[in-house]
């Protein structure tokens, strides 16, 4: 298969008078596994269905390798998408769903047939291509929807979260299935999700999108654990996110005495809950005020007489003992401690 970039320049779309997507642009190349990441109603999956043709773009322009498709028909796109229903055609055999998109591009049937078999084979769904959709589980489902959308061999595959409906075992296995079929075929994925961990998990590279904008654009490590903005580190799982007065002043045997409401100082900060230290001390200052059990790992929530609320995460063998209303001292270690650089 040919692989293809994607290029979209200063793209709106507008429903109504509502904005969804304002001066977008972002630049995919060819034979990345690029997700769209973020909450519901921040534009992803309209971006997605634009590239698709599935949705008109009200400005801007996008590009498929050299060519301008904004105003071409979705069947002429070389993409092909995926959906989180799978969509198979229910009076359709598994066989005939996979070779549904060859049939319409008017293939010879031999052809087909060598193709869907391939593909059968490809998704160790072999001996299954007589039975109807019903007939076969919902992970089986999510294969035979993937086979189909990529026995047409397209440059670019858009996938519109396909595991949303997948119970969490099936999910993961999944996951390591999509990264695997994109590490051999070698074709432009783009993926959408709200999923920070299928997001990590599977991506060459994340695009965070906050209110129909990139809020940042990252390797999968660097959006973990270098977030650039208050709604990055809390998307992707900081607890912790406060303000202090000033980054050259900052003192560490003080450090948790100098944090303030994240809306008030002017350098905002985070860390994770993990990265705290802590142990029980009478005269500890900050209080536990909850703990909860989360296989293996409890997490602790203290606070301090400043109503300052830090969230703890610990080894069940090292927090067994902490109990509500025990005290406790915090330590962190600075390099521990993210300086955002948007406020």
């Amino acid at each position: 298969m040919i692989s293809k970039s994607i290029k979209l320049k200063n793209i709106n779309k507008k429903f109504d008078k509502t904005e969804v997507i304002n001066s977008f642009n972002l630049e995919i190349n060819a034979g990345e596994f690029i997700t769209l990441l973020g909450p519901s109603g921040c534009g992803k999956t309209t971006l997605l269905r634009m590239i698709a043709g599935l949705e008109h773009v009200t400005s801007g322009n996008i590009y498929i390798g050299e060519d301008d498709v904004t105003s071409v028909p979705p069947n002429k796109r070389d993409t092909s998408i995926m959906f989180q229903d799978y969509a198979l055609f229910p009076h359709m055999n598994i066989k005939q769903n996979i070779g549904y998109g060859l049939k319409l591009k008017k293939i010879h049937k031999e052809e087909i047939d060598k193709k869907t078999n391939d593909w059968l084979r490809k998704i160790d769904l072999e001996d299954y291509g007589l039975r109807m959709p019903h007939e076969i589980s919902g992970g089986q489902r999510q294969r035979v929807a993937l086979a189909r959308s990529l026995v047409v061999e397209p440059s670019v595959l858009l996938l519109d979260e396909p595991l949303g409906a997948l119970d969490a075992n099936l999910r993961k296995n999944m996951q390591s299935e999509l990264k695997k079929v994109h590490s051999d075929i070698g074709i432009t994925f783009v993926y959408v999700t709200h999923d920070q961990e299928e997001a990590l998990s599977m991506s060459t590279k994340i695009v965070l999108m906050n209110k129909g904008k990139i809020e940042q654009m990252s390797i999968p490590v660097d959006l973990y654990n270098k977030p650039k903005s208050s709604f990055a580190a809390k998307f992707m799982g900081f607890s912790n996110i406060f303000s202090i007065e000033n980054k050259q002043e900052l003192d560490m045997s003080n450090f948790f005495k100098i944090l303030k409401d994240k809306e008030i100082g002017k350098q905002k900060i985070c860390f994770r809950s993990n990265n705290v230290n802590f142990k029980i001390h009478t005269n500890g200052e900050f209080k536990v005020v909850s703990k909860q059990y989360f296989g293996g790992m409890y997490q602790i929530e203290v606070s301090n007489d400043n109503n300052i609320i830090i969230n703890l995460m610990s080894d069940e063998s090292f927090s067994n003992n902490i109990q509500i209303n025990d005290n406790l001292n915090l330590t962190i270690d600075s390099k521990d401690i993210i300086f955002l650089e948007n406020q």
